[in-house]
């Protein structure tokens, strides 16, 4: 173990850029609208929201992880409250009003 833990900390990690942090965003927002329509959800991602998660903290040697956190925090998390709060909603857009995630009910279930 002690062998493994000096090679990782040899071992040098470029950063990322923004372009794919935010390529990595869209992914993972498209995995949890993925997982959502398997339960009969239908969620619409507006445009910047990846951009928007990424934001300046972007590039970096750990922003990968950073990143899932954020997207868990800032949309996941509030996204949960929101369906909880308003039950029979099952199709609603994400979408951003200035730097506030906003979500707007599309349809009733």
């Amino acid at each position: 173990r002690e062998l493994l833990a000096r090679i990782r900390n040899q071992i040098q990690f470029s950063a990322i850029e923004n372009d794919v942090m935010t390529q990595i965003a869209e992914q993972e927002l498209k995995r949890m609208v993925s997982r959502l329509s398997d339960n009969g959800i239908k969620i619409s991602i507006g445009a910047g929201i990846a951009e928007w998660l990424v934001g300046d903290e972007g590039a970096g040697k750990t922003a990968s992880r950073g990143l899932q956190d954020k997207i868990l925090s800032a949309v996941s998390d509030p996204l949960t409250e929101w369906m909880i709060s308003n039950p029979g909603h099952a199709e609603v857009s994400l979408s951003l009003t200035g730097e506030e995630l906003t979500i707007t009910p599309l349809n009733l279930h």
